[in-house]
């Protein structure tokens, strides 16, 4: 949350939000922050952006609130958006003070459908035994472990070891205050699923994002290659057929996707997630959102490849 001043500019929310959380304004901010997300996320999915999610950051001192559930849920469904597309991080510091009374809070808003996220995993004196017991889905490293982990070996180590547990507990990754092509390479050959930094931007106002989403061409077009997998498994297609649709879609991505072309990813650094691609659109029936004429007509190639599959192609 940024705060444009009138007299003193942009202020970063270090310049203002520990005296509200000091002299009790961060409750009322909190719940007007809450309406506001929900309301404009609803917006940006009305705008043919459906799939699109949004993180919220809760303080201590709203965690305490004995209207926050009541809160939560009236953002959420006042503004008609799906509970799974709203994010609340929550740190450290406010679960370690009352564990139980704190687990059953955070059941609540799980049953309510939203999604938890552990912020700045891996600094304080949270135990890894908790991770079973809080019913996070997504995990936050702290950017203090992605700044040098490119140069520092203890760093690299943590990193990849918080990645191998995550997978392993089947939770959500994501990787905070990635700013170098080095940190991103590096992140993507460990599996990281999700990557946060200024590397892809800095904050912007919610009418900048609207604009960086229609430059990129991220979600704006509405044609869909799904590949339909009618009780067909991955492993009924030949090694020839899998490699060459990787290679396909590697190719497609890394030509006509904005972002895949800003990075310099190459076809070789994008295959293992068109592999991923691949395996999970045959198992699973798995939408890809083309972007323009070109993907569609390199995804196509897969329908002469595949005859045990059903290609669907809309535009």
């Amino acid at each position: 949350l940024y705060w444009q001043h009138p007299e003193f500019g942009l202020l970063s929310p270090g310049a203002f939000l520990p005296f509200c959380e000091k002299y009790g304004f961060i409750v009322p901010l909190g719940a007007w922050v809450l309406q506001k997300a929900c309301q404009q996320l609803k917006a940006w999915q009305a705008q043919g952006h459906p799939y699109l999610s949004i993180s919220i950051n809760l303080s201590p001192r709203q965690l305490y609130d004995i209207n926050l559930f009541e809160k939560i849920s009236h953002a959420v469904h006042t503004n008609q958006v799906s509970p799974s597309s709203v994010k609340l991080e929550i740190t450290e510091s406010f679960i370690m003070q009352d564990i139980e009374a704190n687990i059953k809070l955070l059941k609540s808003l799980q049953n309510l459908g939203v999604q938890l996220s552990k912020d700045e995993f891996g600094t304080g004196y949270y135990s890894l035994k908790y991770l079973k017991r809080f019913p996070y889905s997504i995990i936050k490293i702290d950017k203090s472990f992605i700044a040098d982990m490119t140069s520092n070996i203890t760093s690299m180590a943590i990193v990849e070891s918080i990645i191998a547990l995550s997978k392993n507990l089947g939770l959500t990754l994501v990787a905070e205050g990635v700013e170098s092509k080095a940190q991103l390479h590096m992140l993507r050959k460990m599996n990281c699923d999700m990557l946060q930094g200024y590397l892809y931007s800095k904050p912007v106002s919610a009418g900048e994002f609207t604009l960086l989403l229609k430059k990129s061409g991220a979600l704006a077009s509405k044609k869909k290659v799904k590949i339909n997998t009618q009780d067909y498994q991955y492993k009924t297609l030949s090694q020839e057929h899998c490699d060459q649709a990787v290679k396909v879609i590697a190719h497609s991505f890394c030509q006509n996707e904005p972002m895949t072309r800003y990075l310099g990813i190459t076809e070789q650094e994008f295959t293992p997630f068109a592999e991923l691609m691949v395996k999970k659109a045959i198992t699973d029936g798995l939408s890809i959102v083309a972007l323009d004429d070109q993907k569609v007509s390199a995804c196509t190639i897969v329908e002469d490849m595949a005859d045990p599959l059903d290609i669907n192609i809309e535009i």
